[in-house]
């Protein structure tokens, strides 16, 4: 797929589908009481798409059917003035802000209004240069202190192009010098956490990354440009083949149809991050991502979101070009080939035999028994599976910490205080909610690649749970798990199976709707079935315990609740296979088998 006609078909089709929206989007934000949630239009997110409006409206090229049509204009400016409308003037006759919000903000009234500048008035022109220098002000002394280094890269990003655009050095300064001190802030493996020891966001990695290339191109400065270089490396070496991220090692993100924008800016700036930037393209366009209206992203706040980093993406490329850019293949395409790093930082293994690749976390933080954040997810599915016909099989990445189904590998009780059956957990606020959290996070885990096989041990204080994991053949993998406890009442030993939504899910003989929540009845057989019906991956349970599913769990759609009305389907559904043991013997081991 060509990246720059992929981008542009993607866009056009969702700008006809904001086009519908905008009235909506104007009666929330002008409501009295929005809620200011995630969950209806009056949110910052969903005015991101002014960029995408108006690039469309200007951008040369044969692929854009929208050039130059009015209302794609008309949009954009309607769009913007929603940001501008938080100007006011004082007393003094001076404008102010009502609030201060993401970085995004700035960056996109700059954006639009420097595109349009040949179509908009010299009044908008005017409260569009007042409402920047507001937040470069604020940009200029605010402390890097508040907030995830994602957005302090935008910070600088923002003050920049700000200062390019209406003649303040002292801006530009203030931007690389504040881009210079969050490079100081780098791990070893050239990423940047979301937290202290929290391990890395893949899918977030791309917001760091976004400015970093900007700012190398715009100042030519070589620091920023290697650290770019050096962060596009550790994306493309740390995925799946085809471009889907790995959500075992996210702390923030589900596992992800590559992250979110099929391409990313400065990606292409090392050999292996230009092949990823392709396969991104590729991906999206074979799961109809760029054609299909449902599926332009897995859910309203995604698709808006995702919008922004779109247009930007095209304008980067358009900008800066294709040509010359240097590819090579990615580490994980070698057939036999073991990714492996054991550090405070990032701690995991991606292994590759033949047409398989499991992802094993050993990834360790309190972070998410210190601070109830949707932003930091708890560390629960550390086993990602992934088959080079069917992608990911096994995982899709962490649940939201204090949900009722956390999709950890290992859940128990030594009592009855907290109620657990079949991957529930009574979200209790019990000693800060921490009294849930101990039936599966474990207090140390460590992993190691030994005889042919992923080693994975967690440590509860009631037990030891030691996990070998490994290819059989191209068309066999194995699962298994053997325990060592004291006192246990209650044990569940989880795999968490993922639902493509051109699949279908068969349970003892009989289709099933693994999409809608529930726990189906003890099951003897697991298969799952492709669009003409036919089986293409089965899954052998263990001979001993009790067996069930939950159904119907989702992957991260939002930071808030769901709109009531969601016009983006997901990709997939996760379906959690949950093994039963009452009052478990001291010691015991089964094993799952997953054949395609």
């Amino acid at each position: 797929m060509d990246i720059i006609e992929g981008l542009i078909e993607h866009q056009i089709n969702f700008v006809n589908i904001v086009h519908e929206l905008l009235p909506e989007i104007i009666t929330s934000t002008k409501s009295e009481n929005p809620s200011l949630g995630v969950n209806d239009f009056s949110e910052t997110n969903y005015k991101l798409p002014a960029t995408c409006f108006a690039l469309l409206y200007t951008l040369d090229h044969p692929k854009n059917i929208l050039k130059g049509q009015e209302w794609v204009k008309d949009d954009a400016i309607t769009l913007i003035e929603m940001f501008l409308d938080q100007l006011k003037k004082n007393e003094q006759g001076e404008w102010e802000l009502t609030e201060i919000n993401s970085e995004w903000l700035p960056y996109t009234v700059i954006r639009v209004t420097t595109i349009l500048k040949d179509f908009i008035s010299d009044d908008l022109k005017e409260r569009a240069k007042a409402y920047v220098e507001i937040y470069a002000d604020h940009g200029m002394h605010e402390p890097m202190f508040f907030t995830a280094f994602n957005h302090e890269s935008w910070r600088c990003m923002y003050l920049y192009l700000a200062g390019e655009t209406y003649g303040r050095e002292d801006w530009k300064e203030a931007s690389l010098f504040l881009m210079h001190q969050l490079l100081k802030c780098k791990t070893k493996e050239n990423f940047w956490e979301e937290s202290t020891h929290h391990g890395p966001s893949m899918k977030y990695n791309q917001l760091m990354l976004m400015p970093m290339a900007w700012l190398s191109k715009m100042s030519n400065d070589p620091l920023i440009e290697e650290a770019a270089k050096n962060l596009s490396e550790f994306m493309s070496t740390w995925t799946f083949p085809d471009g889907t991220t790995v959500g075992a090692f996210d702390g923030r993100q589900s596992t992800s149809l590559m992250m979110f924008s099929p391409v990313i800016p400065g990606l292409e700036l090392h050999p292996q991050g230009a092949t990823l930037n392709q396969r991104g393209i590729d991906l999206w366009n074979d799961h109809g991502h760029l054609s299909n209206k449902k599926y332009l992203g897995n859910s309203n706040w995604y698709a808006f979101f995702s919008s922004f980093n779109i247009a930007d993406s095209l304008i980067y490329f358009s900008k800066y070009g294709l040509e010359n850019i240097e590819n090579s293949s990615l580490p994980i395409d070698e057939p036999q080939v073991k990714l492996i790093n054991h550090s405070t930082e990032f701690n995991g293994m991606l292994i590759r035999d033949n047409d398989w690749v499991l992802a094993t976390s050993s990834q360790n933080t309190d972070i998410p028994r210190a601070a109830h954040s949707v932003f930091r997810l708890e560390r629960q599915s550390r086993l990602e599976l992934w088959h080079k016909e069917y992608g990911v099989i096994i995982g899709g990445g962490h649940n939201v910490g204090g949900l009722s189904t956390p999709l950890a590998n290992v859940v128990h009780t030594v009592n009855e205080d907290i109620e657990c059956e079949f991957g529930y957990v009574e979200p209790s606020r019990a000693r800060g909610g921490r009294k849930a959290k101990s039936l599966y996070i474990c207090r140390a885990v460590s992993s190691e690649f030994k005889d042919g096989a992923s080693e994975l041990t967690q440590i509860f204080g009631n037990g030891t749970f030691h996990w070998v994991n490994k290819a059989i053949d191209d068309n066999h993998f194995e699962f298994s798990v053997e325990w060592e406890l004291l006192n246990i009442q209650k044990l569940y030993l989880q795999l968490p199976l993922v639902l493509w939504r051109d699949q279908s899910l068969s349970i003892n003989k009989k289709n099933i709707d693994g999409r809608d929540p529930g726990l189906t009845d003890k099951i003897e057989s697991i298969k799952i079935l492709n669009n003409d019906q036919k089986p293409i991956i089965t899954v052998s349970i263990p001979e001993y315990g009790e067996t069930r599913i939950r159904t119907g769990i989702r992957q991260l759609q939002s930071y808030g609740p769901l709109f009531e009305k969601e016009y983006f389907e997901p990709p997939y559904f996760i379906n959690l296979i949950s093994t039963q043991f009452i009052n478990p013997e001291k010691n015991g081991k089964i094993k799952w088998e997953i054949k395609v």
